[in-house]
């Protein structure tokens, strides 16, 4: 079981190392419309059900790239690790199962 667990970590760090230089490479064309949507988040105004504002499909990078903002990371910075620590997870998560199906 410890060799699976070293090998997924290293998946993580392999796919964090990757998707960091290609999020912080390359320039987001939509990069203002997830940063002005996060700065609510960053602000402590998150929309729920008292609110009229719906809920966002790409919640889960508006959230995490608002807390970034909020610890003070600049806006472009705070987007692009989100992405990288998202996607890296995302990647973790899919060979973890692709191992799982098929263990040979």
């Amino acid at each position: 079981m410890q060799s699976v667990a070293v090998r997924i970590f290293a998946v993580f760090l392999a796919a964090l190392a990757v998707q960091g230089w290609l999020w912080f490479s390359y320039p987001t064309t939509d990069a203002e419309l997830w940063i002005g949507s996060s700065r609510f988040i960053a602000e402590g105004m998150i929309p729920g059900a008292h609110t009229l504002t719906p809920a966002h499909p790409g919640a889960t990078i508006i959230v995490l790239t608002g807390i970034l903002m909020s610890f003070g990371l600049p806006d472009l910075a705070s987007l692009n690790l989100a992405m990288t620590i998202l996607v890296s997870l995302s990647i973790t998560l899919i060979v973890y199962q692709c191992m799982r199906l098929r263990p040979r």
